[in-house]
């Protein structure tokens, strides 16, 4: 047996979750995306912005580095710049010599220029763990080195190829920074908006398709209870809608079987109706040659039993009296041929074989009567049977058309039993010497006066079966 399935995580949170996750991961992607394009858009200005500045620097400074105290007229510049820009760290002109000429702070005038120690004081105003992560070298003889918080720039000053100075220039990267963390706040804040919209529409997403699918849940465990009556609607024309269509025909094919099953259960027993089912391919007109036992019963008296009852009445009467009958023919597994009247016929060895079919026979027709005898406590007029049984070879299986067929067995064994029955009175149980011969150690049988039967050139030896040993 099967364990019992235990749900543990539904598929609306996980496709919840899903949703979630694959819209975080797709605003990431697109901010880091619009954070590394704004990045390199910035910082390539700023390296413009800075050349520029630093090329104006350098041609304002070559004819003033020629003048007597050229300090007087640089430093001012220098100041001037900065205030002007203040994303300019420093800002410093010196001589072939290295002295400074220009410098915002008049004390550092004519001192010695170490462009190491100049750096390091402008990075220290920004960064006190300085790293340089790249240089490179731009159009002309301009130097820029980065770090993570500023540029520093260096171009040489010449007077007809021959060098006068050098001017050096330091911009700090705070602006670019606080645009760039403007711009991953707003991609935060959207990434948030977003969140919670997709959220929200993934709840009613979900529950759009998970609805039919609990739907078709439902319906599965109706079907695994046998109820084949549900039919879903069908709510849209898409793949779920496909399915529920696809569901909806496979319960119609089920219920078909079910009736199917229901009707060959009928007829037959349970066994014989699996047989029957599993080998569905295989029901096709035509039958083989077997050793079956034949059962015919009859009513006796019919005629006269239904000019004293109304229609009504006497259908009833049939229906009760077939009921009682096949319900003792299939506890002995026997398969019903068919209803003929006020008779029936069974056989017994085809589609399933015993090795005591006859015996199987002897013993339905036997609880056949005492059946009657109950039945008929109540009843005014009595009902009894006359039964007849016979033994041998027959043809048995498929008997119609294509249209309509029905299992049965034919052939002079067949003929035989019925006229046997017809030949019996009430309560009688006709056996042929056949089936005698497989019954005798368990039933105890009158042997009867040999009887001429239409079709046989000789006296035929029959026997009524009484009671079991």
């Amino acid at each position: 047996m099967e364990a019992k399935f235990k749900k543990k995580t539904s598929i609306q949170l996980k496709f919840s979750l899903a949703v979630i996750l694959l819209i975080i991961a797709i605003y990431l992607l697109i901010g880091k995306v619009v954070l590394d394009y704004e990045k390199e858009a910035l910082t390539s200005e700023a390296k413009k912005r800075i050349v520029t500045q630093l090329r104006f620097l350098a041609q304002g400074s070559q004819k003033l580095l020629l003048q007597p105290d050229p300090e007087f007229f640089l430093s001012p510049l220098l100041k001037r710049i900065m205030d002007e820009d203040r994303d300019i760290l420093y800002a410093v002109v010196v001589d072939a010599k290295g002295k400074i000429k220009g410098h915002p702070d008049m004390t550092k005038i004519d001192t010695i220029y170490y462009k190491e120690a100049y750096l390091v004081e402008a990075y220290l105003v920004e960064d006190k763990n300085l790293v340089i992560t790249s240089r490179l070298i731009l159009k002309g003889k301009e130097e820029l080195q980065e770090t993570p918080v500023s540029f520093h720039v260096n171009t040489p000053i010449y007077q007809k190829k021959v060098k006068i100075g050098t001017v050096y220039l330091g911009f700090s990267k705070q602006g670019i920074n606080k645009i760039l963390l403007a711009t991953q706040n707003k991609i935060i804040t959207i990434t948030l908006i977003a969140l919670v919209i997709g959220i929200i529409g993934s709840i009613f997403l979900v529950r759009f398709i998970i609805k039919p699918l609990k739907a078709l849940a439902k319906g599965a465990q109706e079907i695994s209870r046998e109820d084949f009556d549900i039919i879903l609607p069908i709510k849209s024309r898409d793949e779920l809608g496909e399915l529920t269509f696809t569901f909806n025909q496979m319960v119609r094919s089920l219920k078909e079987k079910q009736l199917m099953r229901y009707t060959f259960e009928r007829y037959v027993t349970k066994e014989v109706a699996d047989t029957i089912l599993k080998n569905i391919e295989d029901v096709r007109l035509g039958g083989e040659q077997r050793e079956v036992t034949t059962l015919f019963a009859d009513i006796r008296g019919w005629t006269q039993i239904t000019k004293e009852l109304p229609a009504e009445k006497t259908v009833h009467l049939l229906n009760d009296f077939f009921t009682l009958m096949v319900e003792v023919v299939f506890k002995y597994e026997g398969t019903l041929a068919k209803f003929m009247g006020d008779g029936l016929m069974a056989i017994f060895g085809a589609p399933l074989y015993h090795e005591d079919d006859a015996l199987r026979a002897v013993k339905t027709a036997l609880e056949m009567k005492e059946v009657l005898s109950q039945f008929n406590k109540d009843r005014k007029n009595p009902i009894d049977i006359g039964v007849g049984i016979t033994s041998g070879e027959v043809i048995v299986g498929n008997i119609g058309s294509e249209k309509r067929m029905e299992y049965t067995a034919v052939g002079a064994r067949v003929n035989l039993a019925a006229r046997l029955q017809a030949l019996a009175e009430k309560g009688q149980i006709l056996l042929d010497k056949d089936t005698y011969l497989k019954i005798a150690d368990s039933v105890n049988a009158l042997r009867l006066e040999p009887i001429m039967i239409k079709g046989l050139a000789e006296p035929m030896e029959i026997y009524e079966a009484r009671d079991l040993k």
